[in-house]
């Protein structure tokens, strides 16, 4: 490195470029620690080697147990959990986006790009640079709570707040409208149990008799299902439909999908559930009785779990 930046573990090349730089230390070593070590690598790349971007773009930080990376090119960038250093071709692919100019020039144009090169300039853009400048989408027809739904957690993830996703699903309103979203209600349903039989789409497809491709229109929430095919897909799956409409304002959130109390006792398990009911009600809160043919099993959500006297 240039003087006075210190001696980087590795430097990271694509097509014979420098593009970041990796500094590694034993397993167990604070990671966060050397933060301010690794990006002053990022700046330090003696004039003599090549680099698309200056400073170095891609920093890794590494116990070989632990990895960290940070992006430069975001907006405010910050070290975050990765599972491996990221492939060349992927690095390549992010180096070759679009400016964030040129990114909404082909969505939304005027002042928005205009505003965007000023605060971007000309280096690609990324995914959390674009989220903070997301033009507005029109989409007609879709209920008020929806689009303030869709409005909030567009403002959140301008903020960075990757968990808002999970977070905006717990509000009421919003766990209302996908309730009542028939579409996204089959496309969940049938994703999870198709996986849970073990399926692929194609194969989903032969036993239902019609083609992969409504098969996946289905799970996308993309297909006007209709009842025939709902049967058709429900009797191929070896599935148990249930139906209720009941009133907006009964609302048990502690109730548990049936995918979520399959994986409380796995695939595997020679326990089944054979019956649900309600143990304990009363100020607001709802506990359910699960019956399992052999044992007591525990569910997550808070659910209490019974004894079954019959299988």
């Amino acid at each position: 490195m240039a003087a006075d930046h210190g001696f980087a573990d590795y430097l990271l090349f694509v097509d014979g470029q420098a593009v970041g730089a990796l500094e590694a230390k034993p397993e167990g070593y604070p990671l966060s620690s050397v933060e301010p070590q690794v990006k002053l690598y990022s700046e330090g790349l003696p004039k003599g080697l090549p680099a698309p971007l200056r400073p170095l773009p891609f920093l890794y930080l590494s116990t070989g147990v632990e990895t960290r990376f940070a992006n430069l090119l975001d907006p405010e960038h910050r070290t975050r959990p990765v599972f491996a250093v990221h492939r060349p071709e992927t690095l390549a692919e992010w180096l070759r986006a679009e400016t964030l100019e040129q990114w909404l020039a082909a969505r939304a144009g005027g002042s928005l790009a205009a505003e965007a090169s000023q605060d971007f300039g000309s280096r690609p853009s990324t995914l959390r640079a674009r989220l903070r400048r997301m033009p507005p989408v029109h989409i007609p027809n879709l209920w008020p709570n929806k689009i303030e739904a869709l409005q909030n957690l567009e403002r959140s993830f301008a903020a960075d707040r990757p968990r808002a996703l999970s977070e905006l699903a717990r509000q009421p309103e919003v766990r209302l409208a996908l309730d009542n979203d028939a579409l996204f209600q089959v496309a969940e349903n049938m994703i999870y149990l198709r996986k849970h039989r073990k399926l692929t789409q194609a194969t989903l497809a032969r036993k239902m008799g019609t083609s992969q491709a409504k098969v996946a229109r289905i799970e996308g929430g993309r297909e006007n299902v209709t009842l025939r095919t709902l049967e058709k897909a429900v009797l191929a799956l070896e599935g148990r439909l249930g139906l209720s409409i009941a009133p907006a304002e009964f609302y048990f959130p502690g109730l548990p999908s049936w995918w979520s109390m399959a994986d409380a006792v796995g695939a595997d398990s020679p326990y089944r559930l054979h019956f649900v009911h309600v143990v304990e009600s009363g100020s607001g809160s709802l506990k359910v009785g699960a019956g399992w043919s052999g044992a007591i099993r525990t569910l997550p959500s808070a659910t209490l779990l019974t004894e079954s006297s019959a299988a």
